[in-house]
């Protein structure tokens, strides 16, 4: 456990740079399998009550599906920009960044940005605050343990007062009448006492923990609240009422805490008082009493977390801001597709950047490795986090709101017996379904149909570019099968190439019209294939 000198050392030393380059406190790549579950059981629950897909728009959330996410590589890109002090604030960027329907909320996000960057010292006391709730590993299941605490309840409730009551009966028995079979009664009951104890904290030991931490992230939005600056900033009426409903309930609770450290610690006295405890079933009976408490005022227990998890996430997203040597921009909003300056993918280092601007569609041409996907997850990651976090890796980025669907990491999947066309087929089949009921769909597909015979993949590009190209959609496809470009309703891209000095020598820079030079076959002959290898692939090419 770091003291508060250690951690105000990391947090005044690390603020600004790439976490990545950072203390491993700040590195979340081995537990990305806890920090989604808060994501998980939101979007769960809403497609639950809506029998939906996350993509709803009555439900007001519009979730990025799990393949663009992957196919965008957003894990990484979420621990490029993790920056958090505590596993709230882990979860709810993780969330963040999957939601584009929170652009809504940006005039607010900037107001906040603002203050946190020029009050300096105020946001290193959050910070601190923020780094006393930590990362415990079993906190990150406190969400889902809240949002269900019907099935945390120790059972058999009416079990545990009789073994109470007899436990009283005996030893109040024995005291009177001193009579051995009391006594026996008292010591057997005891017995049987611990061992459900026993039993039952050993099920529930991590949402006893849990439990426990909760004290902590009610005293960071306590504090908010009281602090008058910090209160007008960040918290809202409801978070205020929420700190009032909640402190009988917390200082219930803190017991559970205090008296663990104490155990854990050593301390003769909290060892006791935890075998009293255990003897009287005092614990299970408080533990019960609280979840009854958290079940009438969960929305308000659940909201202190988020409220705790998002502040700690905008301090994240400054921190960003500022580690991004390139420079970084707000977005711009308007109706006319997009239009971005010196565009860089967020995970390169020294990228190359670009200048673009499509209004409907477009097709992008180019050699293997010249830097067509790439650009385009540039793109689509840049389209994300300008909905999402209000930051764009670019001088500029002008575009409407849009919903990001892709099809681009793909590969066969041995375990399900889907070959790459039925699965490429499958994902370009969901995002027509997308695009068939909602407005405004960024679409980006990195070589269409390639898992197929060049006669049929011709064909059926032809008909689903054709079909995708409608006013609610902007389109990004890249491809080398150059028949797909003899089409007017999209604009040609390309992506270009020099074979120099035995070597490929790519620009990286995205060039208007049709070009790209294909680089196959030189890349067999700078690999040191046989000649004749070379040159008859070569004749056979100019066939």
């Amino acid at each position: 456990m770091l003291s508060k000198k250690q951690a105000t050392a990391i947090i005044k030393s690390y603020f600004g740079k790439n976490p990545l380059e950072c203390h491993s406190f700040y590195d979340a790549s081995q537990r990305i399998d806890k920090i989604c579950l808060y994501h998980d059981d939101f979007s769960e629950e809403i497609v639950d009550n809506n029998n939906k897909a996350a993509v709803d728009r009555e439900s007001g959330y519009s979730y990025i599906d799990d393949i663009t996410w992957d196919d965008l590589e957003m894990d990484d890109v979420f621990l490029r920009i993790n920056h958090t002090d505590s596993f709230a604030g882990e979860q709810i960027l993780y969330h963040k960044l999957h939601d584009v329907s929170a652009a809504g909320d940006q005039e607010k996000f900037e107001k906040r940005q603002q203050f946190l960057k020029e009050n300096e010292k105020k946001r290193i006391e959050i910070e601190q605050n923020l780094f006393a709730i930590g990362k415990n590993k079993n906190d990150y299941y406190m969400m889902s343990f809240l949002k269900n605490t019907d099935k945390w309840k120790v059972g058999n409730e009416i079990l545990m007062y009789i073994m109470q009551f007899l436990l009283v009966f005996f030893i109040v028995s024995f005291a009177c009448t001193r009579l051995d079979i009391m006594g026996v009664g008292a010591v057997l009951t005891a017995f049987i006492n611990i061992s459900i104890y026993m039993r039952i904290k050993q099920k529930y030991e991590v949402f006893f923990e849990s439990l426990g931490n909760f004290k902590n992230i009610y005293n960071f939005a306590r504090w908010i609240v009281k602090d008058e600056t910090l209160g007008d900033i960040f918290a809202d009426d409801k978070t205020k009422a929420s700190v009032e409903k909640l402190k009988r309930m917390t200082n219930a609770i803190v017991s559970f805490n205090t008296r663990k450290q104490g155990t854990m610690s050593g301390d003769l006295g909290s060892i006791v008082v935890e075998y009293l405890m255990a003897v009287t079933l005092i614990d299970v009976a408080a533990f019960n009493r609280t979840m009854k408490i958290i079940e009438n005022k969960q929305t308000d227990v659940i909201g202190l977390i988020e409220f705790a998890g998002d502040i700690d996430a905008q301090i994240s997203v400054l921190s960003y801001r500022q580690s991004m040597e390139g420079g970084w921009c707000r977005p711009e909003y308007n109706s006319e597709g997009i239009s971005a300056e010196q565009l860089v993918h967020p995970l390169l280092g020294n990228p190359v950047a670009n200048d673009f601007a499509v209004k409907t569609r477009a097709i992008i041409t180019g050699a293997n490795a010249s830097g067509k996907s790439t650009f385009m997850k540039a793109a689509a990651i840049n389209m994300l986090l300008a909905q999402t976090i209000n930051t764009c890796t670019a001088k500029s980025f002008i575009a409407s709101h849009m919903y990001v669907m892709t099809c681009m990491s793909l590969r066969d999947d041995v375990l399900s017996g889907e070959s790459y066309y039925f699965r490429e087929a499958r994902y370009l089949k969901r995002m027509i379904d997308v695009i068939d009921s909602r407005n405004n769909v960024l679409c980006v597909v990195d070589e269409i149909l390639k898992g197929t015979n060049t006669h049929e993949r011709i064909a059926a590009s032809k008909a689903i570019l054709d079909y995708i190209a409608k006013d609610n959609c902007i389109a990004l496809i890249a491809t080398h099968d150059m028949e797909l470009t003899e089409t007017d309703l999209y604009n040609k891209f390309y992506f270009d190439s020099t074979v120099l000095n035995d070597d490929i020598v790519f620009d990286y820079k995205i060039h208007e019209g049709i070009g790209g030079k294909s680089n196959a076959i030189a890349l067999l002959e700078i690999l040191g294939y046989p000649k004749t290898i070379v040159e008859r692939a070569r004749r056979g090419a100019e066939v």
